[in-house]
């Protein structure tokens, strides 16, 4: 689904409504231990989305040479290096939070069992 296209017009008035509902207000994060565990990882599950921008844009260059409507994009050793690496930071993250998540699960548990 596309993003939805906002007017001028739009963003002015829904500007004016959140100013008027105040949520930061009222907002109070996490509480909990287990809250703030889980929130804390928010950095790692999100931080994909830009690495995936990144490669869309990398990818479409790539595309667009090999149809022959572009010139050949400037990719030097470095940024496939660099490419390669965040995605391996990618796919293994997950797993880390994962073991992580099942970890805090077990401990949370047990201490319930005691």
């Amino acid at each position: 689904m596309a993003a939805r296209q906002w007017t001028e017009a739009q963003k002015a008035r829904q500007r004016e409504l959140i100013l008027t509902w105040k949520p930061w207000a009222t907002s109070t994060g996490p509480k909990t231990p287990k809250g703030k565990a889980v929130s804390s990882k928010n950095a790692v599950n999100y931080s994909c989305r830009e690495l995936l921008r990144e490669m869309t844009k990398t990818n479409r260059l790539i595309v667009a040479y090999i149809n022959g409507t572009a010139p050949a994009p400037s990719l030097d050793r470095t940024t496939i290096d660099k490419l390669l690496d965040d995605v391996e930071k990618a796919v293994t993250a997950p797993a880390t939070t994962r073991q992580a998540k099942t970890t805090m699960q077990m401990a949370s548990s047990s201490s319930a069992t005691s």
